[in-house]
């Protein structure tokens, strides 16, 4: 699940034999495509979280950002663990895996929400986050292509399923489709990023063929995203429900209400002006 470690010709020098063979290495993992690409995703998405807060939640804009910003440090670590835990690997070898992160900095940031933010603004923020958490992925991605981790299955002889390239396009056409719908019904991004991403990472896990972990014959990653298909299925149901409960409650006449029949000036139902 982790990037793939590049080599180095091993250098030795009349005083000091390994400890350029050292450097060479360091400088080398560094600059790799992967930990670059991954900074620069986490580089636009900051910079475009920024400027969805600015926008949206004005009022809470600065929480919402350090928020965050200390649950992506949790999520880093989250995602490290998560993949020692399915690959049981030690962890100092085991890689990183999307859920993980996510799983682990949402919690965070939730946990820490009920204290900092209102659930409305806690709402707002996480709509916020959308764009710029698929632009952050769908760069990374691209970095896990070049590293060849997360690689797919046998396409003919010598190729496999580009299955990273396949992700990161989806991505980033997603990041468009929501950004293009936020325009005009901006607390949506959320439900259908929830309903969009972990559909999208069911079907494309059958083409994976890395170690991820597997139960019952599906992947970590497939159990994940069909747990999460059902708590948006929740979410949407519960909150069409209060919805109509409202609309409910607010056509219902006042209680002076003179009764079927007769004209209340209070009442819009029985004919007041």
């Amino acid at each position: 699940m982790g990037c793939a470690r590049g080599t180095v010709p091993k250098y030795r020098s009349r005083r000091g034999g390994e400890i350029g063979t050292r450097i060479l290495k360091s400088v080398f993992y560094t600059l790799s495509p992967y930990n670059v690409l991954n900074g620069l995703g986490l580089i636009a998405g900051l910079f475009l979280l920024d400027q969805a807060l600015e926008r949206r939640t004005s009022d809470s804009r600065d929480r919402a950002y350090v928020l965050f910003v200390l649950c992506s440090a949790t999520g880093w670590l989250a995602a490290h663990m998560f993949d020692a835990l399915v690959t049981r690997q030690p962890l100092g070898y085991a890689g990183f895996t999307y859920y993980g992160g996510f799983l682990g900095g949402g919690s965070a940031f939730l946990l820490l929400s009920l204290r900092w933010l209102s659930p409305d603004q806690l709402l707002r923020s996480l709509n916020c986050a959308v764009v710029p958490l698929l632009v952050a992925h769908g760069i990374g991605r691209v970095g896990c292509f070049f590293a060849g981790c997360c690689y797919g299955r046998l396409l003919g002889v010598h190729f496999r399923h580009p299955t990273q390239l396949y992700e990161a396009a989806f991505l980033l056409v997603l990041a468009a489709v929501v950004a293009c719908i936020q325009r005009r019904h901006f607390m949506s991004g959320l439900r259908l990023y929830l309903f969009a991403y972990p559909t999208f990472r069911f079907f494309i896990e059958f083409l994976r063929a890395d170690e991820r972990g597997s139960f019952y014959g599906l992947s970590t990653s497939q159990w994940v995203s069909f747990g999460l298909l059902i708590l948006a299925s929740v979410w949407t149901y519960v909150s069409r429900e209060a919805t109509s409960a409202s609309a409910s409650r607010a056509i219902q006449p006042p209680s002076t209400c003179l009764g079927e029949g007769q004209r209340c000036p209070a009442c819009p139902i029985t004919g007041g002006s």
